[in-house]
């Protein structure tokens, strides 16, 4: 007994063996896996035995080998036969100029191009105006103009204005040749500039005297004026800035004056201002989130110190693990003052992160049970990912290609539902009731006749219908005589009939029976 025991198990465990596997990780998230007969799902890493077939559907916005959408697979000898497709991003419209498709609407950009499909071709730089700095082009070294171009790859040497003041507290590394001159070099790189370290300040000498007025600097805008205006301070979610691009670091107490021919506050020689705070990103981004920032056309990798400014915003998105997806999923958050706000467009967008204003950590998307029918992903709050053959917010349209004919309905992806007197897979095929009596309810004393959907009945010569014509009720009929020197009268009404007229039995029978009428005889009696 244990022997047969044994060798059962032994047999259980050589048919497992040979049995086949759904994928997990990446694979499984771009497609979904059904049974080939039904309309089960299977979860990843599910053991089918030897002999299932299923059919594997790419995601929206993925595509499988060749192009391939849909395909079905059989598990023979513990192997997919074929093997099934690899569906792989799609981007739509496709990258351009060489690109690749790293993600659904994603593509990375061979070097000289850029651009959401990399459409476009790097080309130059702008000289930024109003900087105080003069530019010189290090190949020719020749002064530049203000707004003048550079092509990329071009290198750019900065230098401050010749100046008395002395720069060595703060730039003590750029000073050459004791000129009293701050420089640096800057490359045009993919259309932009490399950041710079150089800060040049006025040469208050250089204005036209006047004499200290604080008096008439009595405001500064979103801040106060303190120290009988040798100092200011700035209000909450706003931070002290000079308008030349000097680091606000170098601001010191008591280093302001206001001159009447600006009428506005200047310190350490520079007009400055107080400008909304930006927003940090923490030192460590966890795990999964990758921030993407438009203005630099990069993700951010290091974020260390690294902060934007008020009204600048930055994409996030969180990665998608083998069950779930997260937000925030390609979600643009704004710098508010130092608050990360989701960004909207007006009358059209009404998600809200929920994060009020701290900087954004992915969370699991918001989807009520079922709420993405036929088997589509939810990607984002309320938004799903439908699998090809559905439509709508929630996938809830199943979709026939071709349509349902013949009046039929799409009831599911890929599936009809026939109307009576239809079959087939698209309902194109008619079904012929007159072949089966248990298809029809004719007399039978009564032709049957297919029609397209349905059928008629006739009653056959000899038997009159006594169901309006519709071939279900046949009676025999028969003649009353002529010449027979009698009168007829029907008994039902006690109407007089004429000879030549018809009378039929009952609908169940053949045959007349006199009994159903009376007669009366004249002249006979």
């Amino acid at each position: 007994m244990w022997g047969q025991r044994i060798i059962a198990l032994a047999c259980a465990l050589e048919i497992l063996a040979k049995g086949c596997v759904i994928p997990s990780g990446s694979q499984f998230r771009r497609a979904t896996y059904w049974s080939f007969y039904g309309n089960t799902r299977y979860n990843a890493e599910k053991r089918l035995p030897g002999g299932t077939w299923i059919r594997v559907v790419c995601n929206k916005n993925q595509q499988g080998d060749a192009a391939l959408n849909v395909s079905k697979h059989e598990c023979s000898a513990g192997k997919w036969d074929p093997i099934l497709p690899d569906c792989q991003a799609l981007c739509n419209p496709a990258c351009q100029n060489g690109g690749t498709c790293v993600s659904p609407y994603r593509c990375q950009c061979p070097e000289g191009y850029y651009g959401l499909r990399c459409e476009n071709e790097t080309g130059s730089c702008t000289l930024e105006a109003g900087q105080n700095v003069t530019y010189w082009n290090m190949s020719h070294n020749t002064q530049m103009s203000e707004t003048e171009t550079a092509t990329n790859g071009s290198k750019i040497h900065l230098r401050c204005p010749n100046t008395d003041y002395n720069y060595s507290d703060y730039y003590c590394h750029y000073i050459t040749n004791g000129a009293n001159e701050s420089k640096d070099d800057i490359e045009c790189v993919d259309c932009v500039f490399e950041e710079h370290g150089l800060k040049c300040e006025l040469d208050i000498r250089s204005l036209p005297e006047s004499s200290p007025s604080p008096s008439n600097c009595t405001a500064i805008d979103n801040g106060q004026i303190t120290d009988h205006g040798k100092s200011f301070t700035c209000n909450p979610d706003y931070k002290p800035a000079f308008k030349n691009g000097t680091d606000a670091i170098l601001y010191t107490r008591y280093s302001c004056t206001c001159y009447n021919t600006s009428g506005r506050l200047q310190c350490m020689g520079a007009e400055v201002e107080c400008k909304p705070i930006g927003c940090k990103i923490p030192a460590n981004v966890e795990q999964g989130m990758t921030i993407y920032d438009p203005k630099e056309r990069r993700n951010i990798l290091s974020a260390n110190r690294y902060e934007i400014q008020h009204g600048q915003f930055l994409i996030f998105t969180c990665e998608p693990s083998d069950v779930f997806y997260f937000e925030p999923n390609r979600r643009m958050f704004e710098c508010v003052k130092g608050s990360w706000a989701a960004k909207k467009r007006p009358h059209m967008d009404t998600w809200d992160f929920g994060n009020n204003g701290s900087f954004p950590e992915c969370r699991k998307v918001k989807c009520l049970a079922d709420y993405c029918k036929f088997g589509g992903h939810c990607i984002r709050d309320h938004e799903c990912q439908c699998p090809e053959q559905t439509s709508g917010k929630q996938c809830q349209i199943p979709l026939c290609s071709p349509d349902c004919k013949n009046g039929g309905t799409c009831v599911s992806p890929d599936t009809c539902k026939c109307i009576d007197g239809f079959h087939g897979l698209r309902c194109e095929n008619d079904i012929d009731e007159c072949s089966n009596i248990d298809l029809n309810d004719c007399h039978r004393f009564s032709n049957c006749t297919n029609t397209p959907g349905s059928y008629t009945c006739k009653c056959i010569d000899g038997y009159v219908d006594l169901d309006d014509n519709r071939g279900r009720k046949c009676a025999a009929s028969c003649t009353l005589e002529a010449g027979q020197n009698v009168t007829f009268w029907k008994a039902s009404g006690d109407t007089q009939m004429s000879e030549g007229d018809t009378a039929s039995g009952p609908w169940y029978t053949n045959s007349c029976k006199v009994s159903k009428y009376w007669f009366r005889l004249f002249g006979l009696l």
